[in-house]
């Protein structure tokens, strides 16, 4: 099977990735070799993920108020509060006060490496920013940090691509409620990765509680949180996948209407 360039440059930052990460047991320099082993890995996800998604999210979307601030607006968020969410939600439902202070600071840190088994988790949390708002703390890496700009892709193209259906739509008039309900909602449920939050809270429950930890151990459980933390962001990018395509589609079926409309009329 023939590979194609980018494929063959991904599968090369993947060893580069991997080589820095075994150097790190022989070298006290684990900043840099820290920052090379995730920058390659995740260059490499990047290139791995079909160019298609990149088109349709980004190239050929109008690239205006909306898009740019749905972007930016979600990238922050998601860099600089969404681990504080997780944090306020732990907190409160282990019953712990949060007394807020007026306090601001930042930093950066390395995990020391794992076990090679342990990989894909080192490469996904080292290097880091950590981000303190008062008593709030909030953990950007390298995993949460590729998630947030994929998010933001899918969101400015949604609300771009609705903004044109809706628009369309009137073109043509249609009711928009019939018609972009079931995208709208979709956008709604899927921004700031809102899939996660509920399972955190179960999670709380769980350790919180003695008897649902006793009759649902599995939400006290650290491969809970991990999937929690991991695997429902992933989720949201497929809800918006969906979302969008589905909103591409009625795109092109109005436009072909309105197409043929007019050369008939």
């Amino acid at each position: 099977m023939r590979l194609g360039p980018k494929t063959l440059v991904a599968f090369v930052l993947y060893l580069i990735s991997f080589t820095t990460y075994v150097i790190t047991y022989e070298t006290e320099a684990l900043i840099p070799f820290s920052v090379i082993s995730s920058f390659a890995f995740w260059i490499g996800v990047g290139l791995t993920i079909p160019t298609s998604f990149y088109y349709t999210t980004f190239v050929k979307v109008k690239k205006g108020l909306p898009y740019l601030l749905t972007m930016s607006t979600y990238l922050l968020f998601h860099v600089l509060l969404y681990g504080i969410f997780y944090n306020v939600i732990l907190t409160e439902g282990l019953g712990q006060k949060i007394l807020f202070y007026p306090f601001f600071s930042l930093g950066f840190g390395v995990a020391v490496p794992t076990s090679p088994p342990l990989f894909l988790y080192w490469v996904s949390t080292s290097p880091g920013f950590w981000t303190f708002i008062g008593p709030f703390e909030s953990d950007t890496t390298p995993y949460s940090l590729f998630v947030g700009i994929i998010l933001s892709l899918l969101l400015g193209a949604n609300v771009v691509t609705l903004l044109k259906l809706r628009t369309l739509i009137k073109d043509v008039k249609k009711s928009l409620l019939t018609l972009t309900a079931i995208p709208t909602l979709a956008i709604v449920s899927g921004t700031s990765c809102c899939l996660s939050l509920p399972s955190i809270v179960l999670y709380v429950i769980g350790i919180a509680s003695g008897s649902i930890y006793s009759i649902l151990g599995i939400l006290a459980s650290p491969i809970f949180f991990a999937l929690s933390y991991y695997g429902l962001p992933l989720a949201s990018v497929a809800l918006l996948l969906v979302n969008l395509r589905d909103m591409n589609r009625w795109t092109r079926k109005i436009e072909t209407y309105l197409a043929v409309k007019g050369r008939s009329s």
